[in-house]
């Protein structure tokens, strides 16, 4: 997964969200 957010493109929309994502999961603890 790290990896994936690494090499995520700039400017992509998604990548953003994915990543304020899995941050908000990392808080959490999942």
């Amino acid at each position: 997964m790290k990896n994936f957010l690494l090499t995520g493109r700039p400017g992509s929309g998604k990548s953003t969200v994915i990543s304020k994502t899995v941050s908000l999961l990392r808080e959490k603890g999942v």
